[in-house]
């Protein structure tokens, strides 16, 4: 016998802490793996995904482009996610490394982010919001063909 007494309170303590954990941050990292995703198959591009902790969440090889997806951002995470990228950029040698975070991420968030694209601290980085991920694929595309 795993659980003793109401069997009815039992099982909506598990439902509601499933939806809790559904709901939490991990789901929303999972939501904008899949929006990138939806726009690599879009445009026919395979893709590998890796959810290491210690290299970027999708490797495209064709277009020798790394992702790192973030939903958040304070400074206190600035130090764990250039080694992330660094690390990345030693394993895949890629040509485009990309930050894609929601569309939602507040302006302020989001210019802080760009801090480490703008100071150049990791080369070939740029941070997009996931709204505008496709127009960036498309321009890598381009840039591929010319």
């Amino acid at each position: 016998v795993l659980h003793r007494g109401d069997i009815v309170e039992y099982l909506n303590s598990l439902v509601s802490r499933e939806k809790e954990s559904l709901l939490g941050y991990s789901a929303t990292i999972m939501d904008l793996i899949h929006i990138c995703e939806h726009k690599l198959k879009l445009r026919g591009i395979p893709t590998v995904c890796k959810f290491s902790t210690d290299e970027c969440d999708i490797w495209i090889p064709s277009l020798k482009l790394g992702v790192e997806v973030r939903n958040s951002w304070d400074d206190e995470s600035k130090e764990s996610l250039i080694n992330l990228l660094t690390a990345s950029n030693q394993k895949f040698k890629p040509k485009y490394l990309s930050i894609v975070c929601p569309d939602d991420l507040s302006d302020l968030a989001f210019h802080a982010l760009r801090e480490i694209e703008r100071n150049n601290i990791v080369k070939n980085l740029s941070i997009i919001r996931a709204g505008d991920f496709g127009q960036y694929l498309d321009r890598i595309m381009d840039a591929q063909v010319d």
